[in-house]
């Protein structure tokens, strides 16, 4: 989502790996409750209680597990559990199961078939069944096609076979095994919850079947989840049975904490701080691949970036080189819409270059040329003036944006960048194209593992603005990209081909700049054992297979 439109002060402390700001809904009780549902007083297991607090850069998002595309998802996803989840790379297997023990689909994949966990219940006592995951499919049809519900869209029908077995019935061919693997819009929550309103969740209640569950929420400061004592899982003295998410927008801040053992884990370390916090005996570091990239969204409905030559012209002028060359290894050049390590990646396709004599040809094609020796290229009698939006109190993508300014001036280009609130810089973008941004940074991660998230959230025509926010729209662009997502299904190969062939238009059509791939990175007590990078759920750290030597 603009989950990754994020920006920060310049200076040299490059953060990679942000989830971006937004207003997240009031914290009170919000509409009224279920009546009979109230959740059982927090349990612990057994032994000395062992907090673990990770810190959070921003304020959380969406709640609602339906509309949840942000920063969220490392909290809702110990809260939550999917039917099946995808393991980490090297992994003996592909998926493991969550939920459902089992699952198998018809031979055209319009149906699968789940066999469902038994003996597993939600935080309010409701049971775990093949009514939950009915109910649960209810409230993220609700959503219509919001937030991260338009994964589920092949899905018609959910049939309950038996009390643990489910049908779901697809309108086409479709991989169900993998999108319920999703960090976003896999969780299965209590029947007795699934007709409430977003905003009951997003002040900080529901109820899932995870090891964690709500204990208190003081939105913009922290949330704290406490250890499920009736989790299906079982427990162990040494695990850990409460959870504290501590919001710190400071950078310096969020340094001292993870320096000084005040906090556990630190996700995104700024590339010149890498190797301090490696020397640090009660720390470990880890740098892990990810499904993460990042790049400028260009305005393609307004002018002057209406025409193609002059996003291609926009593309060469960027640092390429030296951003690579100044992130310590953290990133590597992107090639387009696809991060190179997912399937579905294009790998011949053409990558742009940092080439400013090229830039200038194409600007001088377009008409763009200094008239009156001011260094500003105009064009009837308008000035090539660009702004760029970007979040304010985000981290890590200010220098990508001011290493842009010298460069694009260096060919007549008038940068302006512009700094705001997460929320006002989507409302921003939200409005006319003709009134909005020209440029803004988006940095994005998929809901599950296909070529299809990137390409169909970013650059998939919208009716309304969501979050293709170069507001580009190309029906022949969609038809294959959405082509490709039915082969997904039964025919991976041709799937690939139907999502290189898309990605070649983009690349054509220019409507981004694409940045950089980026490596996901932790700073982790060194008590803490057990820690396993999966880049399918991006920054998510499942606290519940952590074990601790305190």
């Amino acid at each position: 989502m603009l989950k990754r439109l994020w920006l920060a002060t310049v200076g040299l402390t490059l953060l990679v790996l942000v989830v971006a700001s937004c207003a997240p809904a009031t914290p009170t009780a919000g509409p009224e409750g279920p009546a009979a549902t109230q959740p059982p007083a927090a349990t612990q297991p057994p032994g000395e209680p062992k907090v673990i607090t990770s810190l959070m850069w921003q304020q959380f998002i969406d709640l609602d597990p339906a509309h949840a595309y942000s920063s969220e998802h490392p909290a809702l996803n110990l809260i939550y559990e999917n039917l099946i989840y995808m393991n980490p790379p090297g992994s003996a297997e592909l998926l493991s199961p969550g939920l459902a023990t089992s699952w198998e689909a018809n031979e055209d994949a319009t149906e699968w078939t789940f066999q469902l966990r038994e003996g597993v219940t939600f935080h309010d006592g409701e049971a775990f069944n093949a009514d939950a995951v009915k109910a649960t499919f209810d409230h993220y049809f609700a959503a219509e096609g919001a937030g991260c519900s338009w994964i589920w869209g092949a899905v018609e029908e959910v049939e309950v076979v038996d009390e643990y077995t489910v049908k779901m019935h697809c309108s086409y061919p479709a991989a169900l095994d993998l999108i319920a693997t999703s960090a976003f819009c896999g969780g299965m929550v209590s029947p007795a919850i699934a007709d409430q309103p977003k905003e009951w969740f997003d002040a900080g209640n529901g109820f899932g079947t995870g090891p964690y569950m709500y204990e208190s929420y003081d939105m913009g400061q922290r949330m704290i989840l406490s250890a499920f004592e009736d989790y299906w899982g079982g427990w162990q003295d040494n695990q850990f049975n409460k959870v504290v998410f501590e919001i710190v927008e400071d950078v310096p801040q969020r340094q001292q904490m993870i320096e000084t053992g005040e906090a556990d884990i630190l996700r995104g370390i700024p590339p010149d701080k890498v190797d301090s916090l490696r020397e640090i005996p009660t720390l470990n570091v880890y740098i892990e691949d990810s499904y993460m990239h990042m790049q400028f969204l260009l305005n393609v409905q307004k002018p002057p970036l209406d025409d193609p030559l002059v996003r291609q012209a926009l593309a060469y002028s960027f640092p390429y080189d030296e951003l690579v060359e100044r992130g310590a290894g953290l990133f590597t050049q992107s090639r387009g819409a696809v991060p190179a390590a997912m399937w579905g990646h294009c790998e011949d396709c053409f990558q742009y270059s940092y080439d400013p004599d090229k830039a200038e040809e194409l600007l001088e094609q377009a008409g763009w040329v200094d008239t009156d020796g001011d260094g500003i290229r105009d064009k009837d009698g308008e000035r090539l003036h660009l702004l760029l939006t970007y979040t304010a109190d985000a981290v890590g993508h200010a220098y990508p944006t001011e290493l842009w300014v010298f460069p694009a001036a260096d060919i007549g280009i008038e940068l302006e960048t512009q700094g705001m609130t997460y929320s006002a810089m989507w409302e921003y973008a939200k409005q006319d194209p003709q009134t909005a941004q020209n440029i803004t940074i988006q940095q994005w991660w998929p809901t599950y593992v296909t070529p299809y998230d990137p390409l169909f959230s970013m650059f998939h025509c919208e009716d309304e603005t969501l979050y293709n926010l170069s507001y580009y729209c190309n029906p022949e662009f969609d038809e294959l990209i959405d082509e490709g997502d039915v082969l997904t299904g039964t025919d991976r190969a041709a799937a690939e081909e139907k999502f290189e062939e898309a990605q070649e238009i983009l690349l054509e059509e220019c409507p981004a700049v694409w940045v950089m791939d980026m490596l996901e990175s932790f700073a982790i007590s060194s008590d803490i054992e057990g820690f396993v990078n999966n880049p399918a759920y991006p920054g998510v750290v499942f606290i519940y297979d952590l074990t601790t030597t305190r």
